[in-house]
C-alpha cells in the first residue's frame, strides 16, 4: 500500500515524492481551507490569505517565496511547535516536502525579510482576531494594520492571483 493524499489535482505519494507532484492549484486549494491558529480564531482566516499578507509585506524579491512560505502545510498539515518537537520523522518529511516545494518554484523560504514579514502578520492577526497582541511577543512588529478574514474561495482567487502577478514579473 502507498503511503498518499488525495489533492485537488491528483495524489501526493510521500514515500517517492517527485516534483512534477507539487502543484500551485494544489496547494492554493488546501490553503485557502485551512484556519489559522489551529482552527482557534473567532472567524475563519485561511493560511492562503495570511500567505498573500506575507508576500506584500516583502521586497519584491522576496515576495514569491513569502507567499509560499506557508506551503508546506498544504501536504503536511500544521502541528503545533511542541508536538512537532516529539516527533522527528514528520520533521524530516516537513522538510524533504519543503525542500522540493522550494526547488519546484525556484525559491529560499527561509530568509530573515520572511520571517519578520511573517511575524508583522502575526501581530495584525492577534489584534484584528483576538483585540491584542499582549503576550505574543510581538511588540517589536506592532502595527495598525486591521484585517478582515475573507472566505475560502476568495482566499484561494487571492493566492493564485499573487502567484501569477509574481511569475509575470519575473
Amino acid at each position: 500500500m502507498s503511503n498518499f493524499i488525495v489533492t485537488a489535482g491528483g495524489r501526493f505519494y510521500f514515500d517517492k515524492i517527485m516534483e512534477n507532484e507539487v502543484k500551485i492549484e494544489d496547494i492554493a486549494s488546501a490553503l485557502s481551507k485551512m484556519c489559522r491558529f489551529g482552527g482557534h480564531c473567532p472567524e475563519f482566516y485561511s493560511v492562503a490569505q495570511h500567505s498573500v499578507i506575507v508576500s506584500h509585506l516583502v521586497p519584491k524579491e522576496h515576495a514569491l517565496a513569502a507567499l509560499l512560505h506557508d506551503a508546506t502545510e498544504a501536504y503536511v498539515q500544521d502541528m503545533v511547535r511542541p508536538l512537532k518537537r516529539l516527533l522527528p520523522e514528520y520533521q524530516r518529511v516537513e522538510e524533504m516536502v519543503k525542500q522540493l516545494i522550494e526547488k519546484t518554484f525556484d525559491v529560499q523560504t527561509c530568509h530573515p525579510a520572511i520571517k519578520k514579514a511573517d511575524n508583522q502578520a502575526l501581530y495584525a492577526e492577534a489584534v484584528s482576531f483576538f483585540g491584542s497582541a499582549e503576550g505574543w511577543g510581538l511588540d517589536e512588529y506592532a502595527n495598525t494594520r486591521k484585517i478582515d478574514a475573507v472566505e475560502s474561495p476568495l482566499a484561494w482567487e487571492m493566492f493564485l492571483h499573487r502567484f501569477y502577478e509574481l511569475r509575470e514579473g519575473e
